[in-house]
């Protein structure tokens, strides 16, 4: 669900050839200056029409929704974020956990702008913000998109997984990357990186970002997502929620499994579509940006004019 672990199944493929650490490049792209800031939230804004929050996944920057705006900015006005800590973002001072946290922080920003039902969209840990946003603060929100993300994360390795069965393995893979020399760190999450995007410039940006991102950060995000189960809390959104994911057959996996897991995952939500889009690995936007935009553009409309 980042850079230091994939989602969609991408686990079971076999790696890609390894990126390494020397061959990513030095510096991060130049970091936008925000519009507004508040605990873990960065914002600045784009475009003209209906507003849209769109949230990073882990270690990401909100540049990887580049693409998406310079498409569809002519429609929407996009509320582009970065996380604190991520992608050479400056790190937050002490907040509550990242996601219960950077959801407060959104419906904070929500409120201070005046901004009338934005749909919020979040890409992998986005995504997985953006259910808590809409369970936290539907009065304050017309919908949820999330891009290739699960209300409960390891369930794309056991799909009997619980909370208690997965803590210890979340325990020991947060400790052995706490650990590791920022070398091999880096490195790890380059070869991660090939596993998350088919896309060679994504691969790279992806590479990039992750050993720009204060790891302490990352990590503690990472244990959150492995050991917050979401599942029971899908009723409470009262808002239309629409999941796109990914589906590419070096994963490994059928794609009528993949569409029984996200089906299966989100059977308690009340008001739910799910889109897939083939020939993509994690980073949909950067592996089929067209299916995407077209996949986001028609969740857009639906919830925007529901």
């Amino acid at each position: 669900m980042g850079v230091v672990f994939s989602a969609s199944g991408c686990t079971a493929q076999s790696a890609p050839p390894a990126i390494e650490a020397a061959d990513v490049a030095a510096d991060v792209a130049a970091v936008v200056t925000p519009e507004y800031q508040q605990g873990w939230l960065s914002v600045r804004t784009v475009g003209t029409g209906p507003d849209v929050i769109l949230l990073p996944g882990l270690a990401s920057a909100g540049q990887v929704w580049d693409g998406t705006v310079a498409a569809l900015k002519d429609q929407y006005r996009f509320h582009v974020a970065d996380v604190a800590g991520f992608a050479g973002q400056t790190l937050a001072s002490p907040r509550p956990a990242i996601v219960e946290g950077l959801s407060d922080d959104v419906g904070d920003y929500i409120r201070a702008q005046n901004l009338d039902q934005p749909i919020i969209v979040g890409h992998s840990l986005g995504g997985f913000t953006a259910l808590h946003v809409g369970r936290d603060h539907s009065e304050q929100v017309g919908g949820v998109i999330s891009v290739d993300s699960l209300p409960f994360y390891p369930l794309i390795f056991n799909a009997n997984a619980t909370v208690e069965t997965t803590r210890p393995m979340a325990d020991q893979m947060v400790a052995q990357m706490k650990a590791m020399p920022k070398a091999a760190y880096d490195a790890a999450q380059a070869r991660s990186a090939a596993r998350l995007a088919k896309d060679a410039d994504a691969q790279s940006r992806i590479a990039t970002w992750g050993a720009a991102s204060d790891r302490d950060s990352v990590l503690a995000a990472m244990s959150e997502i492995m050991t917050t189960d979401f599942r029971p809390n899908l009723s409470d959104i009262d808002v239309p929620v629409t999941v796109i994911y990914a589906h590419d057959p070096q994963m490994g996996v059928p794609s009528d499994a993949v569409d029984g897991l996200y089906a299966t995952a989100y059977s308690g939500t009340s008001d739910l579509t799910l889109e897939r889009v083939d020939g993509s690995f994690h980073f949909i936007m950067d592996d089929q940006p067209d299916a995407f935009v077209a996949s986001l553009s028609a969740a857009l409309a639906q919830q925007t004019n529901r």
